[in-house]
């Protein structure tokens, strides 16, 4: 799950990191403390992204973030990756979020009283792994004619080990197959089979800014309606506040092993470009626990298998073969209206090319900046639309990414 828009004008500052405790005894609670140093937010609505100095020296244990904006601030999201940068900042761009894990949400000017999305029951925690490098996303709303100096402090509140009762993870119920027209509206429906029994503390929708409306549903065979989990006409603000659902770990949500799930979103692009993911979102978010070692998990599609081939019919025989399950990120395996990309677990998000990759062009790809970003047998092909990963047997080749493609 990601909380950004693409953005201009860059923020010129310094990054300062710091981490700090409450104790130095191993069984006592930790608060890790991050400083963006001073930066500047650009009029209107601006999302920085900080690639901070600090990393996880051990699993982390996290039971909560806080965190402090000037005015303008509307939220801090803090996240963890294993796809490492050199400390700095720069506007957040939709595809480098994809590699990203949240952690928590929390800040606005209303300071350290507002905690954000993820607020989980005492004793349960998120797991940062070791050697994972956090990241910060600050969003700030300027009014003013002119960019605004800002500084933000986040505080990341850690647990030991004995103290926690259950470790909590995210699983998702996905939509990477829309499309929207420019200038035009649209809504999309998916649905999915839950592949084990869920415990579930926190329910929420996720789009982005041209969303109208979010709905999840529980169905049964048929197709009929037995529930409806959440159901709410969208707003802007909700791209980093949206209606969230809790439950108690005594009483949680339960959703039993072979659930159905329906998923509908609608939207009204007011751009001149299509909308696709991840420019736009249709997610639905859980945070289920025990998280005994499965990490993020996403719901799969529960839709019925064709006989492969070129999707829509078209004559020829596709690049990739009808089962073919890619490399070990899951580029170049086979994928058409009917069988969507799963995401491997620790890996890229991961989109089926469909009709836009052409006759005989579709397979499971990701974004990338570089060769090595694609796995084995794979390549980074440049692109004025954005770079995507090709395999081999598709036309890819070495060399073609954007840092090969030269001015």
């Amino acid at each position: 799950m990601r909380f950004t828009s693409v953005i201009s004008a860059t923020a010129i500052a310094t990054l300062a990191v710091s981490a700090a405790s409450c104790s130095t005894s191993a069984e006592a609670d930790r608060i890790v403390t991050i400083d963006t140093g001073d930066f500047s937010a650009p009029t209107g609505d601006s999302f920085e992204c900080f690639y901070t100095s600090t990393f996880a020296e051990t699993d982390w244990s996290v039971s909560r973030a806080v965190a402090t904006q000037q005015a303008g601030g509307h939220h801090v999201t803090i996240y963890w990756t294993d796809q490492t940068q050199t400390p700095g900042h720069h506007p957040c761009t939709d595809d480098e979020m994809l590699t990203w894990h949240m952690v928590s949400g929390a800040g606005g000017e209303d300071g350290e009283s507002v905690e954000g999305l993820v607020r989980l029951p005492e004793g349960y925690a998120s797991r940062v792994p070791k050697g994972a490098q956090i990241v910060l996303q600050a969003h700030y709303i300027n009014g003013d004619a002119t960019p605004r100096p800002v500084r933000d402090l986040a505080k990341i509140h850690l647990i030991p080990d004995s103290k926690v009762v259950a470790y909590a993870n995210i699983y998702a119920v996905n939509d990477g197959s829309f499309a929207v027209p420019a200038r035009g509206g649209n809504y999309h429906t998916t649905t999915c089979r839950t592949e084990r029994d869920l415990a579930v503390l926190i329910l929420l929708g996720h789009m982005h800014e041209y969303g109208k409306h979010y709905r999840l549903e529980k169905i049964d065979e048929s197709g009929q309606l037995v529930e409806t989990m959440y159901d709410t006409d969208w707003k802007p603000y909700y791209v980093s506040h949206p209606p969230v659902q809790r439950w108690e770990a005594n009483a949680p949500l339960t959703i039993p092993k072979g659930t159905r799930l329906r998923q509908t979103c609608s939207w009204q692009n007011e751009s001149n470009e299509p909308l696709h993911f991840p420019r736009e979102m249709c997610t639905g978010v859980m945070y289920y626990f025990p998280d005994t070692g499965g990490g993020q998990l996403d719901c799969p599609p529960d839709v019925p298998t064709t006989d492969g081939g070129v999707p829509g019919g078209d004559a020829g025989a596709n690049c990739v073969a009808k089962g073919d399950p890619g490399n070990e990120l899951g580029v170049g395996s086979y994928c058409d209206d009917a069988t969507t990309c799963k995401r491997r677990q620790g890996g890229p998000i991961l989109l089926c090319t469909g009709a836009q990759g052409g006759p005989g062009q579709s397979f499971c790809t990701t974004f990338c900046q570089k060769d090595a970003d694609c796995g084995v047998g794979a390549y980074c092909m440049f692109d004025p639309r954005g770079n995507g990963c090709v395999p081999a047997t598709c036309g890819g080749v070495p060399g073609g990414g954007a840092g090969d493609a030269g001015p």
